[in-house]
């Protein structure tokens, strides 16, 4: 831990004092509040569910930004190897630039609670899709996060790193659009339902959008994020021998695969889930309970 510890003050200085990532956070601030606010004060709901929704898009972008440097800087530089000379794994090396860039991405979301506030001002909002919309953003940016990571450790190049980040994130939320899926069950049927469950990262994030944590929405964040983290440490720790490769290539189309499957078939499942709405209105009543037990047709 204390290693991880050093790597993350490291890195965290680097966000402190680089003026492009205080640029970003003020871009994310202003596109993801006057997005919200827009239709805020036109529909008149006091809820902030239109504003989680628009943060996937945003999220990649943010994102991006701040995993671009983390690694093909340090390939451009050539102070990898220099790294690499010090008495630090690549685990620590991995954990510490991702819990900083993470930490940094968690500020910005703090940035905007002022948003909540004035919903609690203005009227009495459910505090419960707020929470758990908050909740699922840290998910979210961890994967956004981890990949970000991954493919920033392949490049020597920084914009090359932000659009093929950028351009994975949109790809994992278009799986999650409806139209898409319709288009894909139109040529291969069961496709469209497959990539969406097992890639579609705006589909697992709605439900924490209303105030619903199911369980295998978590499992969906946290898989996908150990998983990119874990090729991310593989990636450095065999930068040099080129013999590597295709033993990296099989492990990583190993892991991905059999992850997008566990992942579809655990949305085929109901593992739990926990309620943070105020009536617990995703919660069937006892009564509600008693009366589907009694019905002989399934349910």
């Amino acid at each position: 831990m204390r290693k991880i510890a050093v790597v993350f003050y490291k890195e965290s200085q680097i966000y402190i004092h680089s003026l492009i990532a205080y640029v970003f956070l003020a871009v994310f601030i202003f596109l993801s509040s006057a997005l919200f606010l827009a239709g805020f004060f036109y529909v008149g709901l006091c809820e902030m569910r239109s504003f989680f929704v628009s943060l996937p898009w945003i999220l990649t972008i943010l994102a991006s930004a701040l995993t671009m440097r983390l690694w093909a800087e340090e390939r451009r530089s050539g102070s990898l190897a220099l790294l690499f000379s010090l008495p630090l794994p690549p685990s620590a090396l991995v954990w510490g630039k991702f819990w900083a860039a993470l930490a940094f991405g968690a500020l910005a979301l703090l940035s905007t609670l002022a948003l909540p506030i004035m919903l609690f001002s203005l009227g009495n909002p459910d505090p419960g899709p707020i929470l758990g919309g908050y909740l699922g953003t840290l998910f979210y940016l961890a994967f956004l996060l981890s990949l970000g990571m991954l493919l920033s450790s392949f490049f020597e190049d920084q914009i090359l790193a932000f659009l093929l980040t950028t351009l994975s994130g949109l790809c994992f939320i278009f799986l999650s659009q409806e139209a898409v899926v319709t288009l894909l069950e139109g040529w291969f049927p069961g496709v469209g339902l497959f990539l969406k469950k097992a890639l579609g990262t705006a589909y697992h994030f709605r439900a924490f959008t209303k105030g619903l944590i199911r369980y295998e929405d978590l499992f969906f964040f946290l898989s996908y994020t150990f998983i990119f983290l874990y090729l991310n440490r593989l990636v450095l720790k065999d930068w040099i021998p080129l013999g590597s490769r295709w033993a990296f290539l099989l492990t990583a189309l190993f892991l991905l695969t059999g992850n997008a499957f566990l992942n579809a078939s655990f949305s085929q499942l109901y593992l739990g889930r926990i309620d943070l709405t105020q009536n617990q209105i995703f919660t069937p009543s006892p009564v509600t309970k008693r009366i589907f037990s009694q019905l002989k047709a399934p349910l």
